[in-house]
């Protein structure tokens, strides 16, 4: 998967990555994905969810290092 910065860090891309096989193979769907994460996690499902809104249900980040 690329996205459109190539500053975009691969951990970003990764989760994505993981969670768009299981959409693809029915064993989710788009409105069934939710990701959490704490601190430095936080951060990064919250950059998950800008960089494709449109695959997690839900975002639970907590005390998240959101500086992204």
């Amino acid at each position: 998967m690329t996205s459109g910065s190539s500053l975009t860090p691969a951990i970003y891309t990764d989760l994505i990555a993981a969670a768009e096989p299981l959409v693809e193979r029915g064993l989710a769907t788009r409105d069934g994905i939710v990701i959490e994460g704490q601190s430095g996690d936080g951060g990064t499902v919250l950059a998950a969810a800008a960089l494709r809104p449109d695959l997690f249900r839900a975002v639970l980040a907590e005390v998240p290092v959101a500086d992204i």
